[in-house]
C-alpha cells in the first residue's frame, strides 16, 4: 500500500507534501503536473470548478484561457494533499492554503488522475458513471 494514500468509507486522500506544481498546460482542459524526485502526479482538469484563496472563491472555466490565468500563481508552489471522494468530488490543497474543488459532472468526464512511482496507484476517472472514481 501507498504510504502517502489514507483511504475512508467517503474518500481517499493522499498526501502530498515535498510535491511542488511543476507545470500548468491549458487548452480545452487544464493538465496539471506534480511531482518529486522519481514520483509524478497529472490531475488534467476537463469541466468547470473552483480555485478558493482565503474567502475569495473563483469560477473556473478550462475552456477559457482568461479565467484560467489566476491558476497561474499556484505555478512552482507546494502541494500539501489530493483527496478524492466517492461521490466524484476531487479536491486539491496546496500549503498556502489554496485549494481546487472540482465536482463530479453528470454528463462528461471532469477529471482524471494518473501518477509515476509513489503515485502510480493514484490512476482515477470521474465520469458521469455510477460509483467512485477509484472504480471500487
Amino acid at each position: 500500500m501507498n504510504k502517502r494514500l489514507s483511504e475512508f468509507p467517503d474518500r481517499r486522500e493522499w498526501n502530498l507534501s515535498e510535491f511542488t506544481l511543476d507545470l500548468l498546460s491549458f487548452g480545452y482542459a487544464i493538465t496539471l503536473a506534480m511531482g518529486i524526485p522519481d514520483s509524478s502526479l497529472t490531475i488534467v482538469i476537463e469541466t468547470p470548478f473552483t480555485l478558493q484563496k482565503g474567502s475569495l472563491v473563483e469560477p473556473m472555466n478550462p475552456e477559457s484561457i482568461v479565467s484560467m490565468s489566476r491558476m497561474l500563481p499556484l505555478l512552482h508552489q507546494s502541494v500539501a494533499s489530493l483527496t478524492a471522494f466517492r461521490s466524484g468530488l476531487l479536491l486539491v490543497q496546496f500549503e498556502d492554503g489554496a485549494e481546487i474543488k472540482v465536482p463530479k459532472h453528470e454528463q462528461y468526464e471532469a477529471w482524471q488522475t494518473y501518477g509515476t512511482g509513489e503515485m502510480v496507484d493514484v490512476g482515477m476517472l470521474c465520469s458521469g458513471h455510477e460509483g467512485s472514481p477509484w472504480g471500487t
